[in-house]
């Protein structure tokens, strides 16, 4: 396990408060716990008054230990007090429309996409990987059981979004041609039909909102995951910074700490 800071840099605004804002983690739950970790010693430290915490989703899925990155974030880092904010992310949208949505005829459906996204290693984790998309109402009933509790608690708090000042936190990104209460007007389980759904949803979008150079709406700096940045490094651009380094893929598990008007990166390699 190594864990990099770097340097401080410039950031895009300023904040009033200090946040860090974790990307997706995929089920690397002993990279996201050495995270809170280190977040948790920078914390006590540097003396931080009524920090910020942001997870940005994608807790489960392809990795190997979805379910105690459930746990890690359900209980939050221990030791220091945070303002906590755990958003909803595509993979999860897909594991809750298995969970609670879908008519016997969807169902089957449901279950495919989540499993065809990497949810078959969550399954297998969870001692259903015998089962397929086939078997849907045993995956409902199965997940269910495994996930009661705490686990099931966190999913169905997921928010949308969280803001802080001029910085918006969102998992995947949002649409420059739309006010953000129209981007985050539709619940979280309207799943996109079309590429222009896809644009538009929070949960999904990548183009036109990864090559957008101008202003976002309301002038936001987007913090974002989704789309896996290049050689396992952030990608900062003057309106959006993107955190999602792939740590499923053996890259590290990203954060971002703002404060005031600098920033910088605390990585985690397993």
């Amino acid at each position: 396990m190594s864990i990099e800071i770097t340097n401080w840099q410039p950031a895009p605004a300023e904040t009033n408060r200090p946040i860090f804002a974790v990307g997706d983690i995929h089920g690397c739950a002993d990279a996201l716990a050495a995270l809170h970790k280190t977040i948790v010693h920078i914390a006590t430290e540097d003396r931080l008054e009524a920090p910020v915490l942001v997870h940005l989703g994608d807790f489960i899925d392809r990795g190997p230990n979805s379910l105690r990155v459930l746990d890690l974030v359900a209980a939050g880092p221990q030791g220091y007090a945070f303002e906590q904010h755990d958003l909803m992310a595509n993979h999860e949208q897909l594991l809750m429309l298995v969970l609670e949505r879908g008519s016997a005829s969807d169902l089957g459906g449901h279950a495919f996409n989540w499993l065809r996204n990497g949810g078959d290693a969550v399954l297998s984790e969870a001692g259903l990987g015998h089962l397929d998309f086939t078997d849907a109402e045993e995956i409902r009933s199965g997940m269910r059981h495994v996930l009661a509790g705490s686990r099931m608690a966190l999913l169905q708090r997921l928010e949308s979004h969280a803001r802080v000042g001029r910085y918006l936190f969102v998992h995947a990104g949002i649409s420059p041609h739309l006010p953000l209460d129209t981007t985050f007007g539709p619940g979280w389980d309207v799943l996109p039909e079309t590429d222009r759904d896809e644009d538009r949803s929070p949960l999904w979008t990548r183009a036109p909102f990864l090559g957008w150079t101008a202003s976002f709406p309301e002038d936001v700096i987007v913090i974002h995951g989704h789309t896996i940045t290049p050689a396992g490094r952030p990608e900062v651009r003057p309106n959006r910074i993107g955190i999602d380094t792939g740590a499923y893929k053996g890259r590290p598990l990203t954060a971002v700490q703002l404060l005031n008007d600098k920033m910088r990166f605390i990585q985690v390699r397993t």
